[in-house]
């Protein structure tokens, strides 16, 4: 029986996304959504946005507001749609850059409300003059909340069986592909190193055994591949992909961070190190023989 079990394990793919760290008290997009919400209320002096980056936000959610409910007429009743955070980033960037893009309502029609609000900001002594208020709130989203949205509030005590199932079995590694960015997984198996994410010494080198030191690669139980990135992902200037380990002593030579896809419609990057990534995914979905989709 055990043996039976160990197989059909070696043969499992298992698929995460939201929910599988949901219990750690990391936030699902539609909540994250609601803080950003609570976040364009505020007006203290600890607001990480300024007045116009405020009225952006609350200009764009009134724009999910109205589609989504467009779209629960549509059905007829049969689904009620509702906003979330990656929804909101794809409107931040279409109102960006609608000068390359089909007219939409919120960039046509209601044009000078946007208009306005981008020269509120240029006026604002202290917003950067070399960012626009798009970049400058997509940045604070990305740097600022996305930490705290993602930062696990609970003891992570749910993983233990998985931790256990492990441990009983040590002859087999495990394959866990994710949408999520958070770092839940690997600090509960700090320390003990068993999960490999693609970086040696903190350097990307991803899951192809002839760029992996063999001791490194053998010592992990778990394949965890992020398609989406993760909050502690960096990319140099140079296009060096980088573990956000001090990260300050780089600060600058850093392009990107955190680096992930977020807020994309397509979801397919063909760069490194998100193209590989989704190549391993497609070998798994022809090699594997079962899904365990969490």
């Amino acid at each position: 029986m055990k043996d039976d079990i160990l197989k059909i394990l070696k043969d499992s793919l298992f698929f995460t996304g939201a929910g599988f760290s949901k219990p750690a008290g990391c936030l699902l997009s539609s909540e994250m959504l609601k803080d950003l919400e609570q976040r364009s209320n505020d007006e203290s002096q600890n607001s990480i946005f300024s007045k116009s980056e405020r009225k952006a936000i609350k200009f764009i959610l009134s724009c999910l507001d109205y589609q989504a409910r467009f779209r629960s007429l549509e059905s007829n009743g049969k689904y009620i749609y509702y906003p979330n955070i990656e929804e909101f980033a794809q409107l931040l960037r279409r109102i960006k850059n609608r000068e390359n893009l089909l007219p939409y309502p919120v960039t046509g029609n209601w044009s000078d409300k946007i208009l306005t609000i981008e020269q509120e900001y240029n006026n604002e002594k202290n917003n950067n003059p070399e960012v626009n208020i798009y970049t400058s709130i997509e940045n604070k989203i990305k740097e600022n909340c996305y930490t705290e949205w993602l930062k696990y509030k609970n003891n992570l005590e749910y993983l233990i069986s998985f931790k256990d199932l492990l441990k009983k079995n040590d002859c087999f590694k495990i394959d866990i592909f994710t949408l999520n960015n958070d770092i839940v997984l690997e600090d509960f198996f700090n320390d003990e190193n068993a999960v490999y994410t693609g970086f040696v010494s903190n350097k990307w080198v991803g899951f192809d055994r002839t760029n992996i030191n063999t001791d490194t690669f053998n010592a992990s139980r778990i394949n965890y591949y992020k398609l989406h990135g993760s909050m502690d992902w960096l990319r140099l200037s140079d296009g060096t992909i980088m573990k956000q380990k001090n990260s300050e002593d780089l600060s600058d030579d850093i392009d990107i961070k955190p680096l992930l896809i977020f807020g994309h419609g397509t979801k397919i990057y063909t760069i490194d190190p998100f193209f590989s990534l989704l190549e391993q995914f497609k070998r798994a979905l022809r090699e594997k023989k079962f899904f365990i989709v969490i």
